[in-house]
Parts: C-alpha cells; sequence; structure tokens
C-alpha cells in the first residue's frame, strides 16, 4: 500500500509542473529566421471583449492567431507584412472586431506612421503618414479604452500632448499645460520638462505592474505607469525630490507632487530612485556606508514603512542571498552588506514592487553597464560589447509592509528561462499576462509551429 501511494505522489510530483505550462495552441507557420529577418511577436488583448489577438511577424509576412476570452483558438489569417519607411512597430490597438490601428515608427522615434488594417477584408492601409515629431519629442505610445494614444512633450517647454488615433485618419488631442510648475534636473535647478526628458540617458521605461519588473528596469530615472484612466510620469534625476506628474486621461487636468528623498547621516556622494504600485511610493537612497528605504502613501504624503541599515548591520528583511548577476559569466551570492552596500552605490540603483497572492514582493539594488573589448585579439580587431551586472534582494512583506518570512518562488520569467534553457529552436518569443495567468508564445524553428503556453502564477 505504501509503495501505491508513493507512486501516486510521484506521479502527481511529474505531472504538475506539466499542467502548469499547458500548451493552449499550436499552430503551421513557416517563418523566415536569420540574422537579417525582423521576426516578432505582438499580444494585443480586447479590454471589452477579453478577446487576445496574437500578431507574429517576419520579413514577409504577418501571421495572426485570435483566441477567446478562455483563451481557446478562435482562428488564424496570413497578411503580406506591409512595407514602409518606419519599419518598427510601436503599438498596436484592437479598435473593434476585425479591425486594427499599427503605429509604427523609425529608429529614432522621430518618424511615424499610422496603419490600420481589416482582417475581414485582409486590407491594409496607411490613415496617417509621414507624421515628423518636429518641435517634439516622442515619450510614449499606448492603448486606452482600446484607442491608440500618443504622448509628446514640446520642445523646450513643460507642455504634454496626448494624441488619440481614430480609424478615419482623424486625430483626438488633449494638451497639458504644465509650465507654470517646477521641474528639477540633476543638478537640482530649475528646468522645464523637456530638458529633463531629454537629459535623461537611461530611456523612459514604462511599467506593467501586473508583471514582474528586473532591477534594470527598474534602475531607470524616468517612468511611466498607467492604471484606469490615469497616467502617471515619475521624474528620479535629482537628489532632493522624486517628482510624479499625474495626468487624467480623460480630461486635461493633471497633478505634480513633490515627495521629498531621504538624507543619509554622512555627506558622501548618493544614489537615489523610486517605484510607485498600488497609490504607494517606494523609495531607496544608499551610498558606502548607509541604506534607507520608505514606503509613503502618495495621497496622504504619510509614510508606512521605513528601514535604515549600515554596513556593518545584518540585512534581516531579506529572504534572498544577496545575488550578483553577470549578464555574461552567470551568477554569484554574497551575505555581506558591506560588499552590497559598495556595489549598488556605483551603480544606477533601484526598487521594484510585485503583488504575488497576499504577498508584496521587494526587489532592492542596483544595475551598473561596462564596455569590454574593443581591442585586438590575434591580430582582430574585437567591437566593444556592454556587459551589465545587476546586484539585488528580494523581499517579502505583507499587505501592511511587515516583513514575512519565508522562500522567494521563481517569478515568470525565471520559469520560462529554466524551461527553454535547453531549446535552441525557441524564437520570436513573447511573455505576457492574460486573465490570472501568464501566457507564453514561441515559434520552434524545429517543428514549423508556433506554440501559446499557459504558466499560472
Amino acid at each position: 500500500m505504501r509503495r501505491i501511494i508513493f507512486s501516486i505522489l510521484s506521479i502527481f510530483f511529474l505531472v504538475s509542473p506539466i499542467l502548469s505550462q499547458e500548451i493552449l495552441s499550436e499552430s503551421e507557420m513557416k517563418l523566415k529566421i536569420g540574422l537579417n529577418n525582423r521576426t516578432e511577436s505582438i499580444p494585443v488583448i480586447n479590454k471589452e471583449t477579453e478577446e487576445l489577438s496574437l500578431f507574429v511577424l517576419d520579413r514577409k509576412n504577418m501571421y495572426l492567431n485570435k483566441y477567446d476570452k478562455n483563451s481557446q483558438f478562435i482562428e488564424s489569417k496570413v497578411f503580406d507584412r506591409p512595407k514602409f519607411r518606419e519599419k518598427s512597430i510601436v503599438e498596436v490597438a484592437n479598435t473593434s472586431d476585425n479591425e486594427y490601428l499599427f503605429l509604427l515608427s523609425d529608429v529614432f522615434k522621430e518618424n511615424l506612421a499610422v496603419l490600420r488594417l481589416d482582417a475581414q477584408l485582409k486590407s491594409i492601409k496607411p490613415i496617417k503618414g509621414n507624421m515628423q515629431l518636429l518641435g517634439f519629442k516622442y515619450l510614449h505610445s499606448f492603448v486606452y479604452n482600446n484607442e491608440l494614444h500618443l504622448m509628446i512633450v514640446e520642445k523646450d517647454q513643460s507642455t504634454i500632448h496626448v494624441y488619440k488615433f481614430l480609424p478615419d485618419g482623424s486625430l483626438n488631442k488633449k494638451k497639458y499645460e504644465l509650465k507654470n510648475e517646477v521641474f528639477f534636473n540633476k543638478k537640482n535647478e530649475k528646468d522645464n520638462l523637456f530638458n529633463i526628458l531629454e537629459n535623461n540617458s537611461l530611456g523612459i521605461e514604462y511599467i506593467k505592474n501586473n508583471l514582474p519588473i528586473s532591477i534594470g528596469t527598474a534602475s531607470g530615472k524616468v517612468k511611466i505607469y498607467i492604471k484606469n484612466d490615469t497616467l502617471f510620469l515619475s521624474l528620479d534625476q535629482n537628489d532632493n525630490y522624486s517628482q510624479i506628474v499625474t495626468l487624467n486621461l480623460s480630461s486635461t487636468d493633471y497633478k505634480l507632487n513633490n515627495f521629498k528623498k531621504l538624507s543619509l547621516d554622512n555627506g558622501k556622494k548618493t544614489t537615489t530612485n523610486s517605484f510607485l504600485f498600488n497609490g504607494n511610493l517606494y523609495q531607496v537612497i544608499a551610498n558606502k556606508k548607509q541604506m534607507k528605504y520608505t514606503v509613503t502613501d502618495i495621497h496622504s504624503k504619510k509614510t508606512i514603512k521605513e528601514l535604515n541599515l549600515f554596513q556593518n548591520d545584518s540585512i534581516i528583511f531579506k529572504n534572498t542571498p544577496i545575488i550578483i548577476e553577470n549578464h555574461g559569466s552567470g551568477i554569484k551570492k554574497t551575505e555581506s552588506t558591506e560588499k552590497f552596500f559598495r556595489k549598488i552605490s556605483s551603480s544606477n540603483i533601484g526598487v521594484s514592487v510585485y503583488a504575488k497572492n497576499d504577498t508584496i514582493q521587494v526587489t532592492l539594488g542596483g544595475m551598473k553597464e561596462t564596455t569590454v573589448g574593443g581591442a585586438n585579439m590575434g591580430g582582430l580587431p574585437m567591437p566593444p560589447t556592454n556587459v551589465s551586472t545587476s546586484t539585488y534582494i528580494t523581499c517579502l512583506f505583507d499587505k501592511n509592509q511587515a516583513h514575512l518570512d519565508g522562500t522567494i518562488s521563481p517569478n515568470i520569467f525565471d520559469r520560462v528561462n529554466d524551461f527553454s534553457k535547453d531549446s535552441v529552436m525557441q524564437k520570436t518569443e513573447t511573455i505576457f499576462r492574460f486573465n490570472d495567468y501568464f501566457l507564453f508564445g514561441y515559434y520552434d524553428s524545429g517543428l514549423k509551429k508556433y506554440f501559446l503556453r499557459k504558466f499560472e502564477d
């Protein structure tokens, strides 16, 4: 009897991982895979019907697979890939049952175009072409209420424009005048919003709070978040304030809130950043000797949590070792707080937050890029390569910000990497949340099929 029970349990544990990676769909495809072929997967979710449209593209064709709200396959169609000067697909909106709008751009996001795809008629037509952003800087594009939007800022001004593209080619424009607001640059000097964004060397990060965010992404100094009808633009270049611009996407109302950054006990050079999550602002500041971390309610500006740590202290609130991940030579682990501070204080520091079940996972750390190569090897010149190193810890808290004991389970990206590590055939990958689970899409170049797998959170 004991052997039977053991066998049943063994089968259960062997089957469980397989069930958590259930294949939802596999479809025949013949993508052109090569160094010079532009292949990509673009998921598009219709917020009204809750249907999923998955575009898979190579240099020549554009495949469309449609799924219902339960991830059941509906149909597949193939179109010729449109040929335009603006080659990059920046955003796609499913504006009606068989209609899609595509925003295209050049490499520098200075020239834009909008295409309309009618999947029923299999027609692709430009409705806005040769849009040059003269006198403007591209900030972000997004889908809101199944409609395609573009966000730009006026040159040398603090004025934000949000354009909504309509299927007939017309534009609905909103203008947010922030010219009377005070913004601070990285020298802690007053400046206009355009200059602050123009001088941001790390780029603008779009944060999806329903996905785990890497410390590399979180280390960006400018972030955009969208929740319901509100867009948040956070600025962290200067050492005194985290500045948050809040735009109401249903009107032209806005707010600017300044959140004072913490100071450390000594005057040594510090590095700071923040992360916005569920109405709370998570801030971190560090140097080689000390680190402080706070959680603040953005509405009441009340401090909910504060931690203060010195280089000789143990990090009692972490749930993982200190991870040093070199994206070229592997992972190291340490327990040295002093080494942790030394690493993150010389990096672009960051904090990221992710909710899972009834817990909040907070990752604190930093990422640093270094350039290697560029010298002659064996008589041949080697081009320089950028190598990044991430140093971080992950901590577990309850909804009241009290620390919890326990282990941190691998996130969706870790699990997909583990699933894919032995495969050289998987191409054109995408990971996204659909309903209350994750979907992993990829093309198997050996089987000539595109797979969609389900991963539970």
